[in-house]
């Protein structure tokens, strides 16, 4: 009992000094305040009671958490009962375990928005589908939050002419429209991708890309970081698999082409492609990161989809939990502060090291 007493009094005691300092700071609202393990380093005390302060002031509406990201300032209720319809769904007919990705990190897209206390409806694709509606649906919000799947030469007009804020968010590349957005900057990965490959000079280079808007510009990109890397153009080949045939097209390549493909950089644009081809140079015998170099883009391993056993994809990730909070952060400043301003987040990508590229 003297224990839990002693304990229940330092959780109270640095819950007091840290609202202290918050309140009295220049901290605005949505920045990031000490973690657990910084706090329990400044006051001698064990993290989880370090945890226990911070969720009490979590708890008066001092702080709010975002997971995977950290804890942040909430200044007043600026953000209380702000309506938001978030465009997102998991793509159809896809695998499972890449359905559930997708659905967690809607749920977590979610919990970030619950989090600032904004009530949040999600909406299907087919509501866009007739103009008046879609656009009488929309009065209904004070935001939305719109995944990079829901915009094409159809829905973006009809967001643009609602004249409620938005935010597209999702994608690995600026898109070229009118409107805010938070993307993926998939070039930091890829040089620092390359970087890491010896004699990159003298290596010849084969980019593997799906038939899709996506997979061209990462294809694009993959080739000018190479280039930048000191490749010469004429040592990168690009090859364009159709989406529908992907399994049976990287099969034929890899068993045609086996020696030739090997003693190239593999680079592609997705990690399915690079399933595929992986599986393709296993049935010749070939291991991933000691026969062949293979780097990837996507992270879907790191995500929790698994192609095989044990993650063996290096790829290039972008952090969903910072797309998120990013993405939330951003809608609220529009709706806060109505502005014509367009404004792009670019979060930066990361190279995730895995057997493909080293084993």
């Amino acid at each position: 009992m003297v224990e839990k007493r002693k304990k229940v009094n330092k959780i109270s005691k640095t819950a007091s000094i840290l609202r202290d300092e918050f309140s009295e700071s220049h901290l605005k609202d949505g920045d990031r305040v000490a973690s657990a393990k910084q706090i329990a380093e400044r006051f001698g005390l064990s993290v989880p009671t370090a945890h226990e302060a911070i969720k009490l002031l979590v708890s008066e509406g001092l702080l709010y958490r975002v997971r995977g990201s950290g804890t942040f300032i909430r200044r007043g209720n600026v953000h209380k009962n702000y309506r938001i319809a978030l465009f997102d769904t998991p793509p159809a007919h896809v695998p499972e375990s890449l359905h559930n990705v997708f659905s967690e990190a809607i749920d977590n897209m979610i919990e970030s928005l619950h989090s600032h206390g904004c009530i949040t409806q999600l909406m299907p694709y087919y509501e866009l589908r007739d103009k008046n509606t879609a656009l009488a649906m929309m009065q209904n919000f004070d935001g939305m939050l719109i995944s990079n799947r829901y915009v094409d030469p159809n829905t973006l007009p009809l967001f643009q002419a609602s004249g409620i804020p938005f935010v597209v968010f999702g994608h690995f590349y600026e898109m070229p429209h009118h409107c805010s957005q938070v993307f993926g900057d998939m070039r930091y990965g890829m040089k620092e991708a390359l970087a890491m490959i010896p004699v990159l000079e003298s290596r010849e280079i084969v980019i593997f890309a799906e038939n899709t808007i996506t997979s061209e510009i990462l294809s694009q990109q993959w080739s000018l970081c190479a280039q930048e890397a000191g490749i010469a153009a004429k040592n990168i080949e690009t090859i364009v698999i159709d989406l529908k045939k992907r399994s049976q097209e990287c099969y034929k390549q890899i068993r045609v082409y086996c020696k030739s493909i090997a003693r190239k950089v593999i680079l592609t644009t997705t990690d399915g492609l690079a399933y595929n081809i992986i599986g393709a140079f296993t049935l010749e015998d070939h291991v991933p990161g000691k026969d062949f170099v293979l780097i990837s883009c996507g992270n879907r391993e790191g995500q929790g989809f698994r192609f095989a056993d044990e993650p063996i994809i290096s790829s290039i990730d972008v952090p969903q939990d910072r797309m998120i909070h990013e993405s939330v952060r951003l809608l609220l400043q529009l709706i806060q502060t109505p502005s014509d301003v367009i404004y792009q987040a670019r979060i930066p990508s990361q190279l995730v090291i895995r057997k493909s590229f080293h084993n």
